[in-house]
């Protein structure tokens, strides 16, 4: 993605951007993670070399880390790999490409990965695909 300054795309004029943009490359040609932030929030980008995992600090009220993360099915990393970056107040959220509601055997790799990290499900109500009916976006606290 290209900036004309560190908070906002080339399509944007200066002056009216009001958000800081974060963004962390996939492997292939297509794709990454993107967070949009207002920019009266105070945020600190943490440095991840994975792909398609983006991680952020942000400070207010309450202090958390914030992880954005999309695996493809191609992804060269696992959820163990997340573990590092979790912190006492944290989110995950992204598209983890594994139906949890049909209870396969990654699934229950996944659940069981995010239950030892005593992270909390937050499923939606809906489908998440724009492909099928399946729900395969999800948040953990």
């Amino acid at each position: 993605m290209t900036y004309c300054c560190s908070k906002c795309p080339n399509n944007m004029e200066e002056e009216k951007c009001q958000f800081e943009f974060f963004y962390q490359k996939t492997e292939n040609r297509n794709g990454g993670v993107l967070m949009i932030i207002k920019e009266d929030i105070s945020i600190r980008r943490v440095p991840c070399k994975l792909p398609n995992v983006c991680v952020v600090n942000i400070k207010g009220e309450e202090d958390f880390r914030l992880i954005g993360v999309h695996a493809p099915d191609s992804e060269t990393w696992s959820s163990d790999d997340l573990s590092y970056f979790l912190s006492k107040k944290c989110i995950v959220y992204g598209d983890v490409n594994v139906n949890i509601m049909q209870y396969g055997k990654n699934a229950e790799i996944f659940l069981q990965w995010a239950d030892e990290q005593f992270l909390a499900q937050a499923l939606p109500n809906s489908s998440t695909s724009f492909q099928s009916d399946r729900v395969i976006d999800y948040a953990f606290v």
